[in-house]
Formats: structure tokens, C-alpha cells, sequence
């Protein structure tokens, strides 16, 4: 997820780290890998943090980005968007015991005000683009029966990552999307490359990332 305060942009991701191995014996544990970059002082710190499953983890990762002077309201939005991830993580490894590994990185670049304004424009227009897009699927859904997979493919927004500040990984391919790269974003507002996510929607009506379900 990105977020803009003040003229800082945070680019906050969260994935699973599956290279790395369970530690036997350990108790039912998130071992997170926290690492932190802040582009203007060129300054890179880490954490390694353990946490049971079955606790409540929002307010570790408070802790932890309050440590580096991240906004109330901004940290507030990571904790809640790390906290779903986890939620999800623990629900489909329930009979998985031991360790999961995830791994929680957080960018921070500053920009211009006038770069900052353009910025903001850009992540309002994208966030206007997909509340309709989740109203057009909701008036499917809507329907008696459930449209062919093509009109739906066909209404979901379609649009080329601009700028370096945008790239991000297609959680299919787990390939970075580079400048200029096609992309699709699902009502969700999650992007994968246009192949990808299409041939995903092909077995499943589900995102991948949020399990948002689209009436196909």
C-alpha cells in the first residue's frame, strides 16, 4: 500500500516469506523480518520480530513504525493493513504448525510539494477509478446469473505503471511491474500483469492477494 503525508510518500508492503524454512520445535509463531529505507537520509534499519498466531499484532507493528517517526494516521493504516494480512495468513495455515516467516517493508521517499501535489492527484484519480469499478461489479453481482469471464475482464480498468515510484511485484508472478508495464487493477485496487491475472481468473473468481470475489 502507498500512502502520501505531507510531501513523504510510504510505500508499505507486507508479503510471506516461503523461502524460508519452519524452525523445528518452535511454537506457533510469525517470525516478521521487518526492514526499513528511508531514501532522503539514505538510512536502512531492520528488526526481527516473533509473535504468537493467536495474538493480536496491530499494536507491535505500531510500536515498531513509531520508532521511525512514521504519522499517527499513517501507521495506523499499516498496522490495520498488516493486521488483516496476518488475520488471512493464520486462517488458511491453521493446521500448519510451527514458524511462518513474513517479511514487512517500508519505503519512505520525500518529494517536492509541487512532486507531492501531482503525486496525490494521481492516487485520488486511481482511488475514484476503482470505487466505480467496485460499484459496476456490485451491479453485476447483482444480476440473476453470473456474466462470462470476458465481460468481466473486459470492465476492470486497465492502465501502464508510470513511474519507479510505482513498482510493485505481481503477487501471481512475483515479478516486479517495471515502467510501462500493462497492468489490470481489480476492484480492490490490488495490480497484476494483464496475462497473469487473467489466467488466474480463468480457475478462480477470487484476487489473489485479498480474496475479493468477482461475479464471474
Amino acid at each position: 500500500m502507498k500512502i502520501l503525508t505531507g510531501n513523504t510518500l510510504y510505500d508499505f508492503t507486507v508479503v510471506q516469506n516461503d523461502t524460508a524454512a519452519p524452525c523445528a520445535g518452535e511454537e506457533d509463531i510469525f517470525q516478521i523480518e521487518f526492514r526499513y529505507r528511508n531514501f532522503q537520509s539514505r538510512s536502512q534499519s531492520s528488526r526481527s520480530i516473533r509473535i504468537p498466531r493467536n495474538q493480536t499484532s496491530s499494536m507491535m507493528m505500531i510500536d515498531t513504525l513509531q520508532e521511525f517517526e512514521v504519522p499517527e494516521t499513517t501507521r495506523s493504516d499499516m498496522a490495520a493493513h498488516f493486521d488483516f494480512f496476518v488475520d488471512r495468513l493464520s486462517r488458511r495455515s491453521c493446521n500448519r504448525r510451527g514458524s511462518i516467516c513474513v517479511t514487512v517493508s517500508l519505503d519512505a521517499k520525500e518529494f517536492s510539494p509541487e512532486r507531492a501535489e501531482a503525486i496525490q492527484r494521481r492516487i485520488e484519480s486511481g482511488r475514484r477509478e476503482s470505487e466505480r469499478g467496485v460499484r459496476r461489479v456490485a451491479a453485476v453481482a447483482e444480476m440473476e446469473v453470473a456474466p462470462p469471464l470476458e465481460a468481466v475482464v473486459e470492465g476492470l480498468e486497465r492502465k501502464r505503471v508510470a513511474e519507479v515510484e510505482d513498482e510493485i511485484e505481481c503477487s501471481i508472478c512475483l515479478e516486479k511491474l517495471g515502467v510501462g508495464t500493462e497492468v489490470i487493477m481489480l476492484p480492490c485496487l490490488h495490480v497484476y500483469h494483464t496475462d497473469c491475472i487473467i489466467r488466474w481468473l480463468e480457475r478462480t473468481h477470487f484476487c489473489p492477494f485479498c480474496r475479493f470475489k468477482l461475479p464471474c
